[in-house]
């Protein structure tokens, strides 16, 4: 297994169904794709910590340009590909960039100096064995914020997803239900049509 296929193996790929019966207000829209791209952003720094954690000896210039090139991509890692009509569905994906950035790393540092480092060995052979959760914990933390965000009875929403192994694609995939069942908004151009004549 190469270091590009650990990239392959940590992606996510995403379905945001926001399912409603007549309307749905944009902010709600907007506001829920914000909230999940903390979400991704914040497992992704929680798993360098981790890896940070676990391995000892990673240069201190290495841990710094990880740091700075996961922040240079901190609102760019929630990739939307499609919307389709009907309930509104978001389709995408959630790119690794932790593994992303760790590889190519590693693979920069493969010259003279730094060559055969410890380190390096430790950080492949972790990225090779460990199973990622990134779905799991991707949902759980989006879960949290639209909690804190929302008040599901009074914004009339239910939140559910479900997450599933993709072998098409190797990765895994996650699905994010957002039921909006709210009634009391402002009426449609063509129910404003019916009661101004």
């Amino acid at each position: 297994m190469s270091v590009n296929d650990l990239t392959l193996k940590r992606n996510v790929f995403l379905k945001v169904k926001f399912k409603f019966s007549d309307r749905l207000p944009a902010r709600l829209v907007g506001e829920m794709l914000a909230l999940l791209e903390e979400s991704v952003f914040e497992s992704d720094m929680a798993e360098l910590e981790y890896i940070e954690s676990e391995i000892a000896g990673i240069p201190i210039f290495i841990r710094d340009a990880v740091h700075q090139r996961i922040q240079h991509y901190k609102d760019k890692n929630l990739l939307l590909k499609k919307a389709k009509e009907g309930s509104i569905v978001f389709t995408g994906s959630i790119p690794s960039v932790v593994v992303w950035v760790l590889s190519r790393i590693v693979k920069e540092s493969l010259k003279p100096g730094l060559r055969n480092a410890d380190w390096q060995e430790k950080i492949i052979a972790y990225l090779k064995k460990s199973e990622s959760n990134r779905a799991k914990v991707i949902a759980d933390r989006f879960a949290e914020k639209t909690e804190k965000a929302f008040d599901y009875e009074r914004d009339e929403l239910i939140f559910r997803y479900e997450i599933a192994d993709d072998t098409l694609r190797d990765g895994t995939l996650l699905t994010l239900y957002i039921y909006f069942y709210g009634t009391d908004l402002p009426p449609n151009e063509y129910e404003v049509s019916l009661t101004s004549k």
